[in-house]
């Protein structure tokens, strides 16, 4: 028989949306990570980043307890091994909360839960391809801030447009090589995000990068020629790795990208630090990133204040001269909203997990 654990109090959480059952037999794998198809190599495919990535939520049998998914990054390190077989993502996070845990991760082929006891301070964290992370929120970081916004080599995430224009404004996305391939944590062990940059927008930066690159040579080698934000982004990726991503003080690399109201896309081998805020204004400047991808190159999750921005989830700015040149090469992405209330410890999302008791 099947049973359900007690619902929550609905009228204390009536912003939570109550989700559908998950699958609970042999063939699922529950429904917080379903539909990801995110990889390595994406190939030609679209990215689906997972249902509720980036979403918190919470099993209806502990709602108070909340957790940060994450289908496509670690949360933690030192994640040990459960005994026995988890069906599904949810019945791993429900190992977590008897345990008091502070990260999961289940491994979808082989049925494995892992648990850890600590959560990384550090953000954002670095990618893992087949399986799925969930960070317990605590009060002493209640926003969601682990997550990294993908940007794959065949779609634009619209990078610092909107109404503002803001999206994506403070967040950290990861870019996909002109392949469309992310580099692996074996070859580059440092920590697995050396395709990850923090975005600003609104003509802010932390700072203007030194060891400037010939972007119209390299445009040319590359054969590349950046239409907006998320192609500068593009084309800093490929230029690092052209360069064997040499070390921080190396005078060939793309460190720190910047991308003007003149069509112009700036590059620097060497960013100009690592401030949580972007406390410098630039005349024409619409976006810039600067690189994760090495220890210390990251931020505290104290630190964080604002990675997570709502996005409007279905619209097409198509009808300014900036959304128009978005579209130019690359298909406009938009993203759902993210942490609506980021200093709450309220689900998004309540989880009814079906519990299946033999007899």
């Amino acid at each position: 028989m099947s049973t359900y654990r007690n619902p929550p109090n609905y009228a204390n959480l009536a912003s939570t949306r109550y989700a559908a059952a998950p699958s609970a037999t042999n063939s699922g794998g529950g429904i917080l990570c379903a539909n990801t198809n995110v990889k390595q190599n994406q190939g030609s495919e679209g990215i689906n980043p997972g249902d509720f990535n980036l979403r918190k939520v919470a099993l209806d049998d502990a709602p108070n307890v909340v957790y940060e998914i994450e289908c496509y990054q670690a949360p933690a390190t030192g994640f040990v091994d459960q005994s026995g077989t988890y069906f599904s993502f949810e019945h791993c996070i429900q190992k977590c909360t008897s345990v008091a845990c502070q990260a999961a991760q289940w491994v979808p082929t082989t049925k494995l839960c892992r648990l850890a006891t600590t959560q990384r301070v550090n953000t954002p964290n670095s990618m893992v391809f087949g399986a799925y992370s969930a960070r317990l929120i605590t009060t002493a970081n209640p926003k969601v801030i682990s997550g990294s916004y993908l940007l794959p080599n065949n779609t634009n995430l619209g990078l610092c447009l909107g109404p503002s224009p803001g999206n994506y404004d403070r967040a950290e996305i990861t870019v996909y090589s002109r392949t469309n391939t992310l580099r692996d944590s074996v070859t580059f062990p440092v920590t697995g995000r050396y395709d990850s940059y923090r975005v600003d927008c609104l003509g802010k930066a932390i700072g203007m990068g030194t060891n400037p690159q010939d972007e119209v040579a390299l445009s040319a080698t590359y054969g590349f020629y950046p239409q907006n934000a998320d192609d500068c982004a593009r084309l800093c990726i490929t230029h690092s790795i052209a360069s064997a991503d040499g070390n921080t003080n190396s005078a060939v690399n793309c460190r720190a990208w910047y991308w003007y109201d003149n069509n112009s896309c700036k590059m620097y081998a060497t960013k100009p630090g690592n401030a949580a805020t972007a406390a410098f204004s630039y005349s024409g400047l619409l976006a810039a990133g600067w690189s994760r991808a090495n220890s210390g190159h990251e931020f505290t999750a104290a630190n964080v204040n604002a990675y997570k921005r709502s996005l409007d989830p279905f619209r097409d700015d198509t009808t300014s001269k900036r959304g128009r040149r978005a579209l130019k090469s690359k298909a406009y992405h938009p993203v759902p909203v993210v942490d609506r209330n980021p200093d709450s410890m309220v689900p998004d999302d309540i989880i009814p997990f079906m519990f299946r008791v033999r007899h």
